[in-house]
């Protein structure tokens, strides 16, 4: 089974498991708005990782050198810390939760999350069979540079913070969005300057003049 799969059936599993138990716990103690939104974010988000699964092509050669350097541990860390306050600041703590249009500020973060699903899917379709979750060069690969790639280099962890972004406006949490400052944005660069400076080892000046031509994450700003 490829890894990229098994990495996706983990999470599903462990977010089954917890959102269920989240629910029975909130349906007993919070509001009916509170469970309402909750098990919206359950549905979306394992619905986005069952697309995952059918997106994902199969490589059709072997990684040849990784220098991930946990990169993509770091990110996934960060953005779990992330929802989980942000779970919590909604559903118990209630610290550092946003008290203003919170019904506005839910529905901007669903929608928000349903264009990152979109930006992801097109993304993984335009990669393909050069995917991988680490920062990796397989034996016969390509220096994808069309579709979204055409105008920004990174779109990939450019879904990453926006769904970082739908976590905090979902439950309406500064703390949360304090998380994604200090710890997402942190990761996902440290990511981009790993992967940018392996692409260069790699491809050179074809990577020199695409990187003249293309964004990190918005097209025509930065």
């Amino acid at each position: 089974m490829r890894s990229a799969i098994k990495v996706v059936i983990i999470r599903m599993i462990l977010v089954t498991v917890l959102f269920s138990y989240l629910f029975y716990f909130a349906l007993k103690y919070f509001p009916l708005y509170d469970c309402v939104v909750l098990m919206l974010f359950f549905i979306l988000y394992l619905g986005s990782s069952i697309i995952d699964t059918f997106v994902v092509a199969e490589p059709e050669s072997y990684v040849i050198e990784d220098a991930d350097s946990r990169s993509y541990l770091y990110m996934q860390l960060a953005s779990m810390a992330v929802l989980l306050y942000g779970i919590l600041d909604f559903l118990s703590f209630k610290i550092t939760i946003i008290s203003f249009w919170p019904e506005y500020m839910t529905t901007a973060g669903i929608i928000i999350f349903l264009l990152t699903i979109i930006l992801r899917v097109s993304a993984l379709r335009t990669l393909g069979i050069y995917f991988n979750l680490r920062v990796a060069l397989y034996e016969r690969h390509v220096l994808v540079t069309e579709g979204l790639y055409t105008h920004i280099r990174h779109p990939l962890y450019m879904a990453s913070l926006l769904t970082n972004l739908a976590f905090v406006l979902i439950f309406n949490s500064w703390g949360a969005l304090l998380l994604v400052v200090l710890l997402v944005m942190p990761a996902v660069w440290y990511r981009v300057k790993i992967e940018e400076k392996f692409l260069l080892k790699h491809f050179k000046l074809d990577y020199e003049e695409y990187a003249k031509r293309s964004k990190y994450f918005i097209p025509g700003i930065w």
